[in-house]
């Protein structure tokens, strides 16, 4: 099983896979790896299950809770997705992140970096959802292969 991953951007995760999954095996690959990610981030942990930073007192109060809400109003956690475009899809790889130059992309890289619209990181701010353990990686792999030779021996 295929354990290195390569952070492309802090926005674009790419990941390792085995080169003989087929293009959908990959795709069911990169959809359990994103849903994994927004199930992390919707209970406040990184991929690796660090706790993500908390709000500030002050925005706290102005947002009316403590629970750190990586949606946005489905702004940007629902954009997650893979990349297939050119480059981004080929066999043995895989890439979940955010399109270029989107809305979405800039919120997920504030969120990540701890930048928030600063030119430079907000000390303890950084919320890195954005990775997804080799373990867990791993497990997903498996499960897909495991999933096509099930329905090859049938």
């Amino acid at each position: 099983m295929p354990n290195s991953k390569n952070q492309e951007t802090v926005t674009k995760l790419k990941l390792d896979v085995p080169e003989g999954l087929s293009k959908e095996e990959r795709s069911d690959v990169a959809l359990q790896v994103a849903d994994h990610i927004l199930d992390n981030a919707n209970k406040q942990k990184t991929g690796d299950g660090q706790r993500l930073a908390r709000y500030t007192k002050d925005y706290k109060k102005k947002k009316g809770t403590s629970v750190v809400d990586l949606q946005l109003s489905h702004e940007m956690m629902d954009k997650l997705n893979q990349l297939t475009s050119k480059g981004y899809d080929k066999k043995g790889m895989i890439t979940v992140g955010f399109r270029k130059g989107t809305k979405a992309e800039r919120k997920a890289e504030g969120n990540i970096l701890g930048t928030y619209g600063q030119k430079s990181p907000i000390p303890g701010k950084s919320r890195p959802f954005l990775s997804i353990s080799d373990k867990k990686l791993n497990q997903i792999i498996k499960g897909v292969i495991e999933s096509r030779e099930d329905e090859n021996s049938e």
